[in-house]
């Protein structure tokens, strides 16, 4: 568990929040409560925020030069709203003890605890309430060769923890002049494809 929770305070740190700074002790003292098995559920809004990010702001022009060398260094950025679904998860919890909706990592901040037999019960950490966060990413786009060119994005970030490892973000795709086959087209159109990988320490952020 506490893995997970630099894991988490990392991974926030990692995507360039866009919000006010969120406490980074909230996330580790709610994370030092959970199971891995738990933390996952928990932490499910991270990834899926992950995914929605990193495919946001590739592909912004349909114009592309059919030949001659030409590039463009750019800073792509996103910024993505939570739902009200990404707040609460219902977790999995041993026979005899209640079922219920609880609080994920961004979530609201009261904690909430399941009944079970005989008084037992188990604790559910609240979250940070966080309703928008945001990506920034470096895009290199290098071209041009019959009318397609190379689009390379990278960001890594080392934050001197064995346990979490290191951030690493990286994508290779392409775009490929569609216009040029139609001459009497009065928009610029191209096909274009993009492959990402994010990855944090091992195994903890693949995405």
């Amino acid at each position: 568990p506490n893995v997970c929770c630099r894991a988490a305070v990392a991974a926030m740190v990692a995507v360039c929040l866009v919000v006010p700074p969120v406490s980074g002790d909230v996330v580790q003292d709610a994370l030092g409560q959970l199971s891995p098995e738990f933390a996952k559920g928990y932490l499910d809004p991270i990834n899926e925020g992950l995914n929605a990010s990193v495919n946001s702001g590739i592909f912004r022009t349909g114009d592309v030069q059919l030949a001659g060398l030409n590039f463009s260094l750019d800073l792509t950025a996103s910024v993505i709203s939570f739902g009200d679904g990404n707040k609460t998860w219902k977790p999995p919890v041993p026979e005899g003890f209640e079922t219920g909706e609880v609080s994920t990592v961004i979530g609201g901040t009261e904690a909430v605890s399941l009944p079970g037999p005989g008084g037992a019960q188990i604790a559910f950490p609240g979250g940070v309430d966080l309703a928008h966060w945001g990506f920034v990413a470096p895009q290199l786009t290098i071209g041009s060769v019959l009318g397609t060119q190379a689009m390379i994005r990278w960001l890594s970030v080392t934050f001197g923890d064995q346990d979490v490892g290191d951030f690493n973000f990286w994508g290779i795709g392409g775009q490929h002049s569609v216009s040029q086959y139609f001459p009497a087209l009065p928009l610029h159109l191209a096909a274009g494809v993009m492959y990402q990988k994010v990855e944090l320490g091992s195994k903890l952020v693949d995405a």
